[in-house]
Protein backbone atom coordinates (compact mmCIF):
# COMPACT_ATOMS: atom_id res chain seq x y z
CA UNK A 1 0.00 0.00 0.00
CA UNK A 2 2.92 2.37 0.68
CA UNK A 3 4.21 1.78 -2.85
CA UNK A 4 0.69 2.56 -4.16
CA UNK A 5 0.70 5.84 -2.23
CA UNK A 6 4.21 6.82 -3.35
CA UNK A 7 3.28 6.18 -6.97
CA UNK A 8 0.15 8.31 -6.59
CA UNK A 9 2.11 11.09 -4.93
CA UNK A 10 4.77 10.99 -7.62
CA UNK A 11 2.18 11.27 -10.34
CA UNK A 12 0.76 14.35 -8.63
CA UNK A 13 4.14 16.01 -8.09
CA UNK A 14 5.25 15.90 -11.72
CA UNK A 15 4.68 19.17 -13.65
CA UNK A 16 1.41 19.09 -15.63
CA UNK A 17 3.08 19.17 -19.05
CA UNK A 18 4.79 15.82 -18.58
CA UNK A 19 2.56 13.95 -16.14
CA UNK A 20 1.73 10.50 -17.47
CA UNK A 21 0.38 11.42 -20.87
CA UNK A 22 3.62 10.86 -22.76
CA UNK A 23 3.90 7.31 -21.49
CA UNK A 24 0.26 6.60 -22.35
CA UNK A 25 0.65 8.06 -25.84
CA UNK A 26 3.78 5.97 -26.33
CA UNK A 27 1.92 2.81 -25.34
CA UNK A 28 -0.91 3.67 -27.72
CA UNK A 29 1.52 4.19 -30.60
CA UNK A 30 3.36 0.97 -29.79
CA UNK A 31 1.18 -1.38 -31.82
CA UNK A 32 2.95 -4.60 -30.74
CA UNK A 33 2.29 -3.96 -27.04
CA UNK A 34 0.61 -7.19 -25.90
CA UNK A 35 -1.48 -5.70 -23.11
CA UNK A 36 -2.94 -3.18 -25.55
CA UNK A 37 -3.97 -5.32 -28.51
CA UNK A 38 -3.96 -8.91 -27.27
CA UNK A 39 -7.33 -8.78 -25.41
CA UNK A 40 -9.43 -7.61 -28.40
CA UNK A 41 -7.60 -10.03 -30.69
CA UNK A 42 -8.30 -12.95 -28.35
CA UNK A 43 -11.94 -11.94 -27.83
CA UNK A 44 -12.52 -11.32 -31.52
CA UNK A 45 -10.81 -14.56 -32.48
CA UNK A 46 -12.88 -16.50 -29.96
CA UNK A 47 -16.05 -14.89 -31.36
CA UNK A 48 -15.14 -15.91 -34.91
CA UNK A 49 -14.28 -19.45 -33.83
CA UNK A 50 -17.54 -19.77 -31.91
CA UNK A 51 -19.59 -18.45 -34.83
CA UNK A 52 -17.93 -20.86 -37.26
CA UNK A 53 -18.30 -23.84 -34.92
CA UNK A 54 -22.07 -23.42 -34.60
CA UNK A 55 -21.86 -24.10 -30.85
CA UNK A 56 -23.22 -20.73 -29.68
CA UNK A 57 -26.54 -22.16 -28.47
CA UNK A 58 -24.95 -25.26 -26.92
CA UNK A 59 -22.50 -23.12 -24.96
CA UNK A 60 -25.31 -20.87 -23.79
CA UNK A 61 -27.31 -23.84 -22.50
CA UNK A 62 -24.25 -25.21 -20.71
CA UNK A 63 -23.78 -21.93 -18.81
CA UNK A 64 -27.35 -20.75 -18.29
CA UNK A 65 -29.17 -22.62 -15.55
CA UNK A 66 -26.31 -25.05 -15.13
CA UNK A 67 -24.29 -25.91 -12.03
CA UNK A 68 -23.31 -22.23 -11.67
CA UNK A 69 -26.92 -21.17 -11.06
CA UNK A 70 -26.90 -18.43 -8.39
CA UNK A 71 -29.51 -15.79 -9.30
CA UNK A 72 -28.62 -13.19 -6.66
CA UNK A 73 -24.88 -13.42 -7.38
CA UNK A 74 -25.30 -13.05 -11.14
CA UNK A 75 -27.84 -10.25 -10.68
CA UNK A 76 -25.35 -8.18 -8.69
CA UNK A 77 -22.63 -8.82 -11.25
CA UNK A 78 -24.97 -7.83 -14.08
CA UNK A 79 -25.75 -4.41 -12.64
CA UNK A 80 -21.99 -3.72 -12.47
CA UNK A 81 -22.16 -3.43 -16.25
CA UNK A 82 -24.59 -0.50 -16.01
CA UNK A 83 -22.92 2.87 -16.58
CA UNK A 84 -24.28 4.61 -13.48
CA UNK A 85 -23.26 1.75 -11.20
CA UNK A 86 -19.83 1.67 -12.80
CA UNK A 87 -19.21 5.36 -12.09
CA UNK A 88 -20.56 5.08 -8.55
CA UNK A 89 -18.19 2.18 -7.82
CA UNK A 90 -15.07 3.75 -9.38
CA UNK A 91 -15.51 7.45 -8.48
CA UNK A 92 -12.68 7.13 -5.93
CA UNK A 93 -10.26 7.15 -8.88
CA UNK A 94 -10.93 10.87 -9.26
CA UNK A 95 -8.98 11.61 -6.08
CA UNK A 96 -5.77 9.97 -7.33
CA UNK A 97 -6.03 9.60 -11.12
CA UNK A 98 -8.52 12.15 -12.55
CA UNK A 99 -7.36 11.29 -16.08
CA UNK A 100 -8.91 7.83 -15.68
CA UNK A 101 -12.30 9.27 -14.70
CA UNK A 102 -12.03 11.69 -17.63
CA UNK A 103 -11.42 8.71 -19.92
CA UNK A 104 -14.42 6.87 -18.42
CA UNK A 105 -16.64 9.91 -19.02
CA UNK A 106 -15.42 10.03 -22.62
CA UNK A 107 -16.11 6.30 -22.87
CA UNK A 108 -19.84 6.97 -22.34
CA UNK A 109 -20.56 8.64 -25.71
CA UNK A 110 -18.07 6.44 -27.58
CA UNK A 111 -19.48 3.19 -26.23
CA UNK A 112 -23.04 4.48 -26.45
CA UNK A 113 -22.66 5.19 -30.14
CA UNK A 114 -21.06 1.80 -30.81
CA UNK A 115 -23.79 -0.02 -28.86
CA UNK A 116 -26.63 1.80 -30.59
CA UNK A 117 -25.28 1.42 -34.13
CA UNK A 118 -24.10 -2.19 -33.80
CA UNK A 119 -27.34 -3.39 -32.20
CA UNK A 120 -29.42 -1.73 -34.90
CA UNK A 121 -27.27 -3.24 -37.63
CA UNK A 122 -27.27 -6.76 -36.18
CA UNK A 123 -30.91 -6.89 -34.98
CA UNK A 124 -30.11 -10.22 -33.36
CA UNK A 125 -32.78 -11.97 -31.22
CA UNK A 126 -31.97 -12.73 -27.61
CA UNK A 127 -32.14 -16.24 -26.14
CA UNK A 128 -35.63 -15.65 -24.72
CA UNK A 129 -36.94 -15.03 -28.24
CA UNK A 130 -35.42 -18.22 -29.64
CA UNK A 131 -35.53 -20.86 -26.91
CA UNK A 132 -38.57 -22.24 -25.12
CA UNK A 133 -39.18 -21.33 -21.45
CA UNK A 134 -38.27 -24.89 -20.47
CA UNK A 135 -34.81 -24.53 -21.98
CA UNK A 136 -33.79 -21.21 -20.46
CA UNK A 137 -33.49 -19.71 -17.00
CA UNK A 138 -34.31 -16.00 -16.95
CA UNK A 139 -33.22 -13.86 -14.01
CA UNK A 140 -34.75 -10.39 -13.86
CA UNK A 141 -36.21 -8.58 -16.85
CA UNK A 142 -37.09 -10.66 -19.93
CA UNK A 143 -35.38 -9.21 -23.02
CA UNK A 144 -36.04 -10.46 -26.53
CA UNK A 145 -34.44 -8.15 -29.09
CA UNK A 146 -31.13 -6.45 -29.94
CA UNK A 147 -28.87 -9.13 -28.53
CA UNK A 148 -25.61 -8.60 -30.44
CA UNK A 149 -23.39 -7.16 -29.03
CA UNK A 150 -23.73 -7.08 -25.25
CA UNK A 151 -23.83 -3.49 -24.03
CA UNK A 152 -22.77 -4.55 -20.55
CA UNK A 153 -19.71 -6.32 -21.98
CA UNK A 154 -18.80 -3.21 -23.99
CA UNK A 155 -19.06 -1.09 -20.82
CA UNK A 156 -17.01 -3.28 -18.48
CA UNK A 157 -14.31 -4.14 -21.00
CA UNK A 158 -14.11 -0.44 -21.85
CA UNK A 159 -13.45 0.21 -18.16
CA UNK A 160 -10.84 -2.55 -18.08
CA UNK A 161 -9.05 -1.09 -21.11
CA UNK A 162 -9.02 2.39 -19.55
CA UNK A 163 -7.34 1.02 -16.42
CA UNK A 164 -4.91 -1.36 -18.14
CA UNK A 165 -3.81 1.22 -20.71
CA UNK A 166 -4.14 4.43 -18.69
CA UNK A 167 -3.13 3.51 -15.14
CA UNK A 168 0.46 4.00 -13.90
CA UNK A 169 2.87 1.11 -14.37
CA UNK A 170 3.30 0.46 -10.64
CA UNK A 171 2.60 -2.98 -9.24
CA UNK A 172 -0.35 -1.78 -7.14
CA UNK A 173 -2.08 0.07 -9.98
CA UNK A 174 -1.57 -2.80 -12.38
CA UNK A 175 -3.09 -5.18 -9.84
CA UNK A 176 -6.17 -2.94 -9.78
CA UNK A 177 -6.20 -2.78 -13.59
CA UNK A 178 -6.04 -6.53 -14.13
CA UNK A 179 -8.58 -7.10 -11.37
CA UNK A 180 -10.92 -4.99 -13.50
CA UNK A 181 -10.27 -7.39 -16.40
CA UNK A 182 -11.32 -10.31 -14.19
CA UNK A 183 -14.39 -8.33 -13.16
CA UNK A 184 -15.21 -7.67 -16.82
CA UNK A 185 -15.06 -11.39 -17.56
CA UNK A 186 -17.39 -12.17 -14.63
CA UNK A 187 -19.89 -9.45 -15.58
CA UNK A 188 -19.89 -10.72 -19.16
CA UNK A 189 -20.42 -14.28 -17.95
CA UNK A 190 -23.31 -13.05 -15.81
CA UNK A 191 -25.12 -11.82 -18.93
CA UNK A 192 -25.27 -15.42 -20.12
CA UNK A 193 -26.16 -16.76 -16.67
CA UNK A 194 -29.18 -14.43 -16.35
CA UNK A 195 -30.37 -15.39 -19.84
CA UNK A 196 -29.90 -11.97 -21.44
CA UNK A 197 -27.19 -12.75 -24.01
CA UNK A 198 -25.58 -15.45 -26.10
CA UNK A 199 -21.87 -16.20 -25.57
CA UNK A 200 -21.18 -14.69 -28.99
CA UNK A 201 -22.73 -11.41 -27.85
CA UNK A 202 -20.38 -10.99 -24.91
CA UNK A 203 -17.27 -11.94 -26.90
CA UNK A 204 -18.04 -9.37 -29.59
CA UNK A 205 -19.02 -6.84 -26.94
CA UNK A 206 -15.79 -7.40 -25.05
CA UNK A 207 -13.65 -6.83 -28.15
CA UNK A 208 -15.57 -3.69 -29.11
CA UNK A 209 -15.53 -2.41 -25.53
CA UNK A 210 -11.76 -2.78 -25.26
CA UNK A 211 -11.25 -0.76 -28.44
CA UNK A 212 -13.65 1.89 -27.14
CA UNK A 213 -11.63 2.10 -23.92
CA UNK A 214 -8.34 2.53 -25.79
CA UNK A 215 -9.90 5.33 -27.84
CA UNK A 216 -11.24 7.00 -24.68
CA UNK A 217 -7.77 6.96 -23.06
CA UNK A 218 -6.27 8.48 -26.21
CA UNK A 219 -8.91 11.24 -26.25
CA UNK A 220 -8.38 11.97 -22.54
CA UNK A 221 -4.65 12.33 -23.21
CA UNK A 222 -5.30 14.84 -25.98
CA UNK A 223 -8.00 16.86 -24.21
CA UNK A 224 -6.27 17.67 -20.94
CA UNK A 225 -8.84 19.88 -19.25
CA UNK A 226 -9.13 17.30 -16.46
CA UNK A 227 -5.96 18.80 -14.95
CA UNK A 228 -7.80 21.87 -13.71
CA UNK A 229 -9.58 21.85 -10.35
CA UNK A 230 -12.88 23.14 -11.72
CA UNK A 231 -13.06 20.32 -14.28
CA UNK A 232 -12.32 17.74 -11.57
CA UNK A 233 -15.09 19.26 -9.48
CA UNK A 234 -17.41 19.16 -12.50
CA UNK A 235 -16.62 15.49 -13.09
CA UNK A 236 -17.38 14.73 -9.46
CA UNK A 237 -20.71 16.57 -9.74
CA UNK A 238 -21.60 14.60 -12.88
CA UNK A 239 -21.02 11.33 -11.05
CA UNK A 240 -22.89 12.69 -8.03
CA UNK A 241 -25.97 13.35 -10.16
CA UNK A 242 -25.67 9.92 -11.81
CA UNK A 243 -25.43 8.25 -8.38
CA UNK A 244 -28.45 10.21 -7.10
CA UNK A 245 -30.52 9.22 -10.14
CA UNK A 246 -29.45 5.61 -9.65
CA UNK A 247 -31.75 5.35 -6.60
CA UNK A 248 -34.79 5.70 -8.87
CA UNK A 249 -33.39 3.94 -11.94
CA UNK A 250 -34.89 0.47 -12.50
CA UNK A 251 -32.12 -1.90 -13.56
CA UNK A 252 -34.36 -4.92 -14.11
CA UNK A 253 -32.86 -7.11 -11.37
CA UNK A 254 -34.89 -7.09 -8.13
CA UNK A 255 -32.40 -9.38 -6.40
CA UNK A 256 -29.69 -6.74 -6.90
CA UNK A 257 -31.68 -3.81 -5.46
CA UNK A 258 -29.81 -3.79 -2.10
CA UNK A 259 -26.47 -3.75 -3.94
CA UNK A 260 -27.73 -0.95 -6.21
CA UNK A 261 -28.56 1.21 -3.19
CA UNK A 262 -25.14 0.51 -1.65
CA UNK A 263 -23.32 1.52 -4.84
CA UNK A 264 -25.50 4.62 -5.23
CA UNK A 265 -24.82 5.70 -1.64
CA UNK A 266 -21.08 5.08 -1.94
CA UNK A 267 -20.88 7.02 -5.21
CA UNK A 268 -22.97 9.88 -3.86
CA UNK A 269 -20.89 10.33 -0.71
CA UNK A 270 -17.49 10.00 -2.39
CA UNK A 271 -18.47 12.31 -5.28
CA UNK A 272 -19.74 14.92 -2.81
CA UNK A 273 -16.55 14.67 -0.77
CA UNK A 274 -14.33 15.12 -3.85
CA UNK A 275 -16.50 17.89 -5.33
CA UNK A 276 -16.05 20.03 -2.21
CA UNK A 277 -12.26 20.11 -2.65
CA UNK A 278 -10.55 17.80 -5.19
CA UNK A 279 -7.05 18.71 -4.00
CA UNK A 280 -7.86 18.19 -0.33
CA UNK A 281 -9.45 14.83 -1.14
CA UNK A 282 -6.33 13.75 -3.02
CA UNK A 283 -4.07 14.80 -0.12
CA UNK A 284 -6.28 12.99 2.38
CA UNK A 285 -6.28 9.76 0.38
CA UNK A 286 -2.49 9.87 0.04
CA UNK A 287 -2.26 10.50 3.77
CA UNK A 288 -4.34 7.43 4.51
CA UNK A 289 -2.23 5.30 2.19
CA UNK A 290 1.03 6.61 3.68
CA UNK A 291 -0.11 6.01 7.27
CA UNK A 292 2.16 3.41 8.90
CA UNK A 293 0.57 0.17 10.00
CA UNK A 294 0.04 -0.14 13.75
CA UNK A 295 1.13 -3.18 15.70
Amino acid sequence: MRRFARDSSAMSSVPPRVRGDGRVACRLRNGHHARLWLPPVLLGGAAIALALSGQNTALFLAINGGPMSAPAFWSVLSILGHGSVLFAAWIWLLALQPRLIAALLLLVPIAGLVIRVSKRLAESPRPAAVLSPEQIEIVGQVLRAYSLPSGHAITVFGLAAVLVVGAPRSRAWQAIAWTSVLLACLVSLSRIAVGAHWPLDVLVGGALGWLCGVLAVDCAGRVRLWRTVWVRRTMALIVLVAAALLYRTPLGYPLAEPAKFLFATFGLLVALWIARSPRAAARQVRGWLNRPATA
